[in-house]
This record gives structure tokens, sequence and C-alpha cells, in this order.
């Protein structure tokens, strides 16, 4: 009897919800034009059944959609607007030139409730995120990232080390390389060679970006009071779930801040501590605060970025043996057998800056982005963008146009070159992956130098291929992703093995010039 009665009552609160969300309205003059064109609404529930499971990549369906109904679409879930934008030019238009209109965030529940919202890359627009902003952009602002070159150098002889060593472990290996240098570099601690919980702590943290933090991946981002449904009811496991996510979430902002090395002055956490000792009262406890959400998306931001990017390198170098042997031919030339890769290497190597480029356009980190949320009704081509409506930069589908990238599925560099040059006018997959406006990534460019020289060092020293089947023919690597707001390649095998004996010296630091 209870159980039927909070099923009830649980129905009556959604289509309350509904109801209000449908009917009210703006005093708004824009409220006269027309929607952006979509799937047709059914009543009460909009497009919810037209809305992409998370496991399907709605970034393909929203790319399809597209073709049907153009660069902006419109599709209402449950009463909430979404708008979509698949071209470069819309997100542009919006995001940068209307930033004021489109800087907000959409903070979905799941955010909140997985405690996300300490991260100001899913704050809303205010003084809040004004001084988080602020803050970050002192310590990886294009003109500083060069001081973290030392870590970044340190973790990348210790990756091919392990690699070397155990070549089938590649991600792993690539995910504690990442999580010690960014620890150490923000924080002053030294991780573990094996097992280490800060690392393991941080893989387990972004379980829950991964499969949370895009609007509509649980129902609660569009009916929110199914938080307050007790977890004893049928088909509320998602709350235990959530429960656990927001554990780690929290560990992650916390224990590192907490361990510090103080000894460690150059770290980021460990300036930022001497700052806040010198204020008082209020200040220091807000100033703390701050410092450590900044010290976390440092930490958080550089992990997944950079894991999953050198992930689709490795998938893309075994997949494409020509687009390698091309790289390492410029790496001859330009570094030799000597030496490592350097980043005053940078302008000289274009080939292998482009292959970097198109392992961001070929399978995106993010290929959804951030949730942005507009604040005002606005116009945009004589149609209506509605106040409160989440409006979605489709990464993925303005990376795969073919009209800006021919063979968009195929993984092919030389589109970023011309007669063997860096071309200028070619269309960097950065100003689209990093998004525009006010949000625009702040840590672009340490992603910039510390992918690049990550991708040098192991095209310079390794020959990356396809396993061999017991026919002794390569395997067919495919290259499929998850799904979910981060995607990454799905587990595939390939074969790591050091170029020559040369390459085995740099391997082991043989040559003074990289001690």
């Amino acid at each position: 009897m209870f159980l039927s009665t909070a099923l009830t009552i649980a129905l009556a609160g959604a289509v309350l919800v509904l109801w209000w969300r449908q009917t009210k309205s703006s005093s708004s003059a824009h409220r006269r034009l027309p929607l952006p064109p979509g799937p047709k609404p059914l009543p009460l529930i909009g497009n919810a059944l037209d809305f992409p499971k998370l496991d399907e990549c709605p970034w393909r369906v929203y790319a399809q959609w597209a073709q049907q109904y153009g660069d902006i679409i419109h599709i209402r879930v449950l009463g909430q607007s979404v708008i979509i934008l698949n071209s470069l030019r819309a997100v542009h238009d919006l995001f940068a030139k209307r930033s004021a209109t489109y800087q907000d965030r959409e903070i979905t529940e799941m955010i909140k409730l997985t405690g996300w919202d300490w991260n100001f890359a899913m704050m809303k627009y205010g003084e809040r995120w004004r001084q988080h902003r602020r803050l970050f952009h002192q310590f990886l602002n294009g003109a500083v990232v060069h001081t973290y070159e030392p870590h970044l150098r340190e973790g990348g002889r210790d990756l091919l080390k392990r690699l070397h060593r155990e070549p089938n472990e590649f991600v792993g290996h690539t995910r504690y390389t990442i999580g010690k240098v960014m620890l150490s570099m923000t924080y002053g601690i030294q991780v573990a060679n094996e097992g280490d919980r800060y690392v393991a702590m941080l893989e387990q943290a972004l379980e829950s970006v991964e499969q949370a933090v895009l609007p509509g991946s649980f129902l609660v981002d569009f009916l929110p009071f199914l938080k307050y449904v007790p977890s004893w009811l049928p088909g509320t496991g998602w709350q235990r779930k959530v429960a656990e996510w927001k554990v780690e979430t929290f560990a992650v902002r916390e224990v590192p801040w907490r361990e510090r090395k103080e000894a460690s002055r150059s770290a980021i956490a460990v300036k930022l501590a001497d700052r806040i000792s010198r204020l008082e009262g209020d200040a220091g406890t807000g100033m703390q605060e701050i410092a450590q959400n900044i010290c976390a998306a440092v930490y958080a931001g550089a992990a997944d970025t950079t894991l999953t990017t050198l992930r689709v390198f490795f998938l893309a170098m075994a997949m494409y043996p020509d687009a390698q042997k091309r790289a390492q031919a410029e790496l001859a030339k330009v570094v030799g057998p000597t030496r490592l890769p350097d980043f005053q290497d940078w302008s000289s190597l274009p080939y292998v800056r482009a292959v970097y480029k198109e392992c961001l356009r070929w399978q995106p980190v993010a290929p959804m982005g951030f949730p942005h949320r507009c604040v005002a009704d606005d116009e945009y081509r004589g149609y209506l963008i509605p106040e409160g409506s989440i409006v979605i930069q489709n990464t993925w589908g303005i990376l795969h146009d073919p009209e800006v990238y021919p063979e968009p599925e195929n993984f092919i560099p030389e589109r970023y070159l011309e007669d063997g040059e860096w071309n200028p006018n070619a269309q960097d997959p950065a100003s689209v992956v990093f998004g525009a406006g006010r949000r625009i990534c702040p840590g672009r460019y340490f992603a910039d130098q510390s992918i690049f020289i990550y991708i040098a060092y192991i095209l310079h020293v390794f020959e990356i291929t396809p396993t061999l089947g017991v026919d002794g023919k390569p395997t067919k690597i495919e290259p499929e992703v998850t799904s979910g707001f981060l995607s990454h390649p799905n587990p595939f095998e390939c074969t790591i093995k050091a170029r020559a004996t040369w390459a085995e010296a740099l391997i082991a630091g043989d040559n003074a010039s990289n001690i």
C-alpha cells in the first residue's frame, strides 16, 4: 500500500514539473519567433523518446540529425529545451560573440549529487567562477607553462622505460605517468612505483565524470524531485552509485591537498598554501577553498585529456603505419639518434604536431563538450533560443564535417600541412576541442606541450604495430570508443618495440644529453 502511494506521488510530481515547464511564459519579444528545427515532440514528454541513450554515442545521432534539420537543432525533453550546435560557425556566433548570454553552465542534478560542482569548469558564471579562473590562469597561462617542462621530461623518460619493459600494459603505464607528473607538479607528491593510491583514486573519481556529467545521463537531471525518492524503492539503485562517486570526488579534492609536500617549493599547492598563511580570518578560509579546487582541477583535468588523447594516439599509430613512418622520418631528420625530442623542436616538427592535432580531431576526448546555459531569450538566424536552454556543442560532429575535414573517419595528419609545412589556414581542431568564449579551456597551453612531448618521445624510439594472429597476419583493429561525457578507445592490443639499438640506449638514458 505504501509503495503504491509513493509511486503515485512520484508520478504526480513528474506531471506537475512537466506542466509548469511547458506553461511558464516570458514577456520577451523573441517569444514570437519559431524554435530551431528538430524531431517532432510529443505532448508532455516532448522528445524524451528521441533523446539518444548514453551508450548510443549521442554525438553521432546529432550529426545525423544535422543532415536533416541543419546545424542548429532544438529538442524538448520533459519540458527542458536543449539546443545542439553542429557547426563551428554556430559555436563561435553564440559562445564567443555572445558570451554574456551563453557563458553560464547548466549545473545538472548529477553534477551536484556527485560532488563535482567544486570544479570551476562546471560552475555557474559569476564572481566565484572568476576567482577560480584568475587563479588557475596564474599557474597555467601560455607564458608560464614552460616552467613545467622538467616534470614532463622526467615523466616522459619514465614512460619510455615502462613501455619498453612491459609494452602490453601501455594504458596502465600512461595513466601512471600522467598521475606521477601531475601529482609532483601540483602537490609535490611522489607516487609509488606500482599500485599508487592517488592514481587509483583519480581513476575511480573520473568514472563519475564519464558516466554522469552529460545532461540526460540520468533521469534526475530532468526530474530533480527524483533525488528525494527513498533509496529502498525499486529503480533507485543509481542513488547508491552516486553516493560512492561523491566520496571519491571529495577525496580527489581533499586528500592530495592535505598530504602535499611542503618541501616542494615549486609545487602549485605549496605556493598557494604559502599565500594562504599570510591571510587572516575569512580571507584565508575563502582562499583555501579556491586553492583546493584549483589544484584538484589541474590534477584531474590533465589526467582525462592527456590519457585519452594518448590512447587515441596508440590506436591511430597501430592502424595507420604510413603516418607513423612519416612522423619518424621527420624525427630522424630533425632530432637524430643521439637525443630525444624536446620542446624547442615544436616548430621544426610540423608532421608530429599534425599527428597530435589529428588525435584531437579523430576521436575527441569530450565529444559533446561541457553544456552551456542560455541566461536570456535570444534570437539567432530568425529562431528563438529560449532562456534556460541547455546549449550543447557537438564537438565530434563539427570535427567530422566532411566539408571541413574530407574523409573524416580516416586519420590523415596531412590535412594540416601544405607542401610539407604547417598550414596556418587549416582548421585547427584545438579551436573546437578546447571550446570558445569566456569558457575556453584555460589548460589548453599545458595540454599542447604535454601531449606533444609524449607523442614525440614515443614515436622517436618505438614502433607501434598490430599484434599478429595465430595465422601470422596482423590482427584487425577497429576504432571503437566508449560512449559518455568522456570517450576513450575500447581496449585493444598492439605491439610496441624499440626501433633499434640506438633507441634502446635513449630509453635507458645512456646518452648524456638525456640525463
